[in-house]
């Protein structure tokens, strides 16, 4: 009987019916298991949805075959690949019952060590494993051992015990190769890739991963091919490559379409490159996500889950939720056997308690405690051991002496976790009192910046620096205590560099370099990333060395230096403005070659500035409110800061809390009012000071909105200054206009800013918004970008040296200058003060005058600095020219 097209209707979605397998004599299909099962491995790693089609009848199958052992083999492969761990097993021991000859019955229960293990039973996995291998072997079955040895070893995988995992799978590699098994081949370096992923070598992972990617491709197995995909994502994120890692988990992501349980640990994987990449509520999101109610997680996945889940609320500060899912994490890894992640449980709860202990010392002996435990438990994960270790050598820095900091510097290096690396310098700086402590600085930093600069998207660059920002403030704390000359230059210094990888971020998009250096700018990029250029030889040889650390920073320096030379002639030098920098004892302002601390203190400032956000606001309450209140906290305001204004500083750069501070507006209230440009960069120009001419190319983005009565006059009034301005008054029509070159950019509308995302920040039209990502990743080209809408220029503070937002999106475009609002801007004075910006430019005023001029026209018509107050000006990158 030709079973095919029986098979065929049943991997299209017709139920199974006995009529298919009925021959008129009612007996039994001859090899009709035999058929079942093989047809049915042809799905197994190549088409998920084929493979749940067929295999859902097994049991069904079983009454109309007289080759049993074959269906529960069948029957094995179906329940493993939902995860049903024990069914799975049972079926697969049943097939060994069935099965007509002793080496069929060996070799049929194979399948039941792995399944046996998943679902918590591994010293019967083990017994089971060693039982067959033994026995094949004994039959003259050195392959099927293999296969059997292949289990043992995903087993052990399983259970996070590497280094005899690793043991197991070297051996059955060469045996699967010898009996040209190549599927089981690829799958036992699958497992070897998972062993070095924490255990071993993860850039040794990656590598293998790719090597199995290939063969599983030319195998025609596609979704081992996936497989080996998560492994190689996997491998970048444990290297602080989790960027890299994120672009790939998305491009698996549709792969898995039809196979929930892998779609879920693809999931899970982005979660975790999130929360490497310290988008803490984003990872948060995904990993409660991925834990909805009425899935079928299995214990381990479950676990992993809820481990990341605390880790990203404890980044987040919440500490009572974090502990509650990290003690859940810790008994879900105890049911399954799983020492090593029970000691990064441990690790993530003592760090909770230690954070916050102080004096405590009853709580910092039980957290310390805790550390000793997990540093036992992880004894075969390099990385997380690395990690625990330093975590030692900060909180038990007595007791730990220097040697587990020597520990960590030899695993950072032998296994490539880049990402580490500036904690040791840190730590170092922190703790010793001896002439040393600035060369630990600057390797710290030196590091920072090499990890910096290989990142490349705005989710990464936003979350990078937020796990750094103690131990930046800390190196320029140290380097200001004592500002000699040489000092505050090299605070400059760093400050500059810091900032110069947005710059060049911003600047390789914005195609304002001439193409030669754009050009090195990206090699440099690209050679951060690294490779491990060698052959796997039976998955037991050892890569070269990856890109060492010393490297990765010279290449990061010069990238930095080709950058400073190509704009050196054409931008403002430092010295021509104020740079601010927050210590973390104070706030300190440099200007030129010398330094001064201010007497404010930091939480001073938090508390005055939220005081003022209050008294700010209050027209939006009652549009007759007495400015009294705002001004004389204004006027303290700018008495903190008396020595800008009593500069001869073009612009002022501010950090932490200082860019929210309204700078222009303060400087009405001293003896020096005047528009100040604020720099992103302390290498960017103070400004747009070309003047318009009626024949500059202007586009109007006009989100017409019920209640916005003078957003439509303010757009008219704006393009009745150009012969031919363009109006747009669609999300659609301005995506097209992202396209284009203009000179001028006027937005009148809505907007929305996000701090937590502020590159999700948007402007908004009848038909949908417009993110600032898309503005900031789009071809447009631009001189100047004026925003009358509300919050336009505000700033997150999600990093503290790199703001985000509408403003600096449009600075990325290339933009000179952007104008933009501070606080939720009122329509009316929105559409004065920008009509007379504009009337101002084109009677041949520059940029901050006619901003200035603005602010006074409208001052006169409403008293209350929240009218008049509200519009800044970024300075950006216009003055480098191709």
């Amino acid at each position: 009987m030709d079973l095919a097209p029986v098979f065929d209707l049943w991997e299209a979605g017709e139920p199974f019916r006995k009529r298919h397998l009925t021959r008129p004599d009612g007996a039994s299909i001859d090899d009709l298991g035999q058929a079942y099962f093989t047809r049915l491995l042809t799905h197994y790693g190549s088409d998920p949805a084929k493979l749940n089609a067929l295999g859902r009848h097994w049991r069904r199958v079983l009454p109309h075959a007289d080759d049993n052992q074959w269906v529960y083999r069948a029957g094995g492969v179906f329940e493993r690949a939902h995860g049903r761990w024990m069914p799975s097993a049972e079926a697969f021991l049943a097939a060994g019952d069935h099965a007509t000859s002793p080496t069929q019955s060996y070799a049929f229960s194979i399948g039941a060590i792995d399944s046996l293990a998943r679902a918590g039973k591994v010293d019967a996995a083990r017994k089971l494993a060693n039982k067959i291998s033994r026995e094949l072997i004994n039959l003259g079955e050195p392959g099927l051992a293999a296969r059997a040895r292949l289990n043992l070893g995903n087993a052990l995988v399983y259970q996070d015990r590497m280094p005899e995992a690793r043991r197991v799978l070297s051996k059955a590699i060469p045996a699967l190769d010898d009996a040209e098994l190549a599927l089981e081949s690829a799958s036992a370096r699958l497992a070897l890739s998972s062993t070095h992923l924490f255990g071993g070598e993860p850039r040794l992972a990656e590598q293998i991963a790719g090597i199995v990617a290939d063969s599983a491709l030319t195998l025609g197995a596609d979704y081992l091919a996936n497989l080996a995909g998560l492994n190689r994502a996997l491998a970048l994120t444990v290297t602080g490559r989790a960027e890299e890692a994120h672009r790939v988990l998305r491009e698996l992501a549709g792969e898995f379409e039809d196979s929930p349980m892998d779609r879920w640990r693809v999931d899970e994987y982005m979660a975790d490159a999130l929360l490497r990449l310290n988008l803490w509520a984003e990872a948060e999101a995904a990993y409660r996500d991925v834990l909805q109610p009425g899935r079928a997680l299995t214990p381990l996945h479950q676990a992993n889950l809820e481990l990341g889940l605390g880790q990203s609320l404890a980044a987040q500060g919440k500490t009572g939720p974090a502990q509650l899912h990290l003690r859940t994490a810790h008994r879900a890894y105890g049911r399954i056997g799983n020492r090593t992640w029970q000691g990064v449980c441990l690790h993530e709860m003592a760090l909770l308690e230690l954070e916050p202990a102080g004096e405590d010392v009853a709580v910092r002996r039980r957290a310390l405690q805790r550390l000793l435990e997990a540093e036992a438990l992880t004894a075969d994960s390099p990385y997380h051991l690395t990690q625990i270790w330093l975590s030692l050598a900060r909180f038990d820095p007595k007791n730990s002496d220097d040697d587990r900091l020597h520990q960590a510097e030899r695993a950072i290096r032998r296994y490539g976790y880049l990402d580490l690396e500036w904690q040791v310098h840190y730590l170092r700086a922190t703790q010793t009192k001896s002439s040393h402590k600035g060369n630990y600085f600057r390797k710290m930093f030196a590091s920072i910046v090499a990890g910096r600069l290989g990142t490349r998207s705005v989710s990464a660059r936003m979350g990078f620096l937020k796990d750094k920002t103690e131990a930046l403030r800390a190196y320029l704390g140290w380097l200001l205590e004592k500002p000699t000359e040489k000092r505050v230059a090299e605070a400059m210094d760093a400050i500059v560099q810091i900032r110069s990888v947005t710059l060049l971020d911003e600047i390789l998009r914005s195609g304002s370099l001439p193409p030669v250096v754009a050009d090195r700018l990206s090699a440099a990029r690209s050679a951060l990333e690294g490779s491990v250029d060698t052959t796997l030889l039976g998955g037991t040889r050892r890569p070269r060395s990856s890109l060492s650390v010393n490297k990765a920073q010279r290449i990061a320096t010069d990238a930095l230096l080709e950058l400073e030379l190509a704009t050196r002639p054409t931008i403002i030098g430092a010295t021509d403005g104020v740079v601010v920098a927050e210590t973390g004892q104070g706030i300190n302002l440099i200007m030129g070659r010398r330094a001064m601390s201010l007497a404010v203190s930091e939480a001073e400032l938090k508390r005055h500035l939220r005081w003022l956000s209050f008294e700010i606001s209050a027209p939006m309450a009652d549009r007759q409110a007495d400015p009294s209140a705002a001004n004389e906290l204004l006027a303290h305001l700018a008495s903190m800061f008396a020595e800008v204004w009593e500069s001869d500083a073009k612009w002022i750069c501010p950090d932490g809390l200082t860019w929210r501070i309204p700078w222009s507006l303060c400087s009405h209230f001293s003896d020096h009012a005047r528009t100040w440009p604020i720099a992103m960069h302390p290498r960017m120009t103070d400004g747009y000071r070309g003047q318009l001419s009626p024949a500059d190319r202007a586009v109007i983005w006009f989100g017409d909105s019920p209640d916005l009565p003078f957003a439509a006059r303010e757009a008219e009034a704006i393009a009745a200054q150009f012969g031919d301005a363009r109006i747009v008054t669609t999300q659609r029509e301005a995506r097209e206009s992202l396209n284009d070159a203009c000179g001028i950019l006027h937005v009148v509308s809505h907007a929305v800013h996000r701090p937590n995302n502020p590159m999700l920040s948007s402007i908004h039209f009848p038909d949908g918004p417009i993110f600032a990502y898309e503005i900031a990743q789009s071809p447009l080209r631009l001189r100047l970008a004026t925003l009358s809408a509300c919050e336009t220029g505000s700033i997150s503070l999600a990093t503290r040296s790199e703001p985000d937002g509408l403003a600096r999106a449009f600075i990325a475009r290339g933009a000179e200058s952007v104008v933009a609002s501070q606080w939720p801007l009122d329509d009316e004075s929105g559409f004065i003060q920008f009509e007379a910006i504009y009337e101002a430019l084109m009677s041949k005023c520059d940029l901050p005058a006619a901003i200035f001029r603005a602010q006074c026209i409208c001052r006169a018509w409403r008293a209350h600095p929240y009218y008049w107050g509200a519009l800044a000006l970024y300075s950006g990158y216009g003055s480098q020219k191709n």
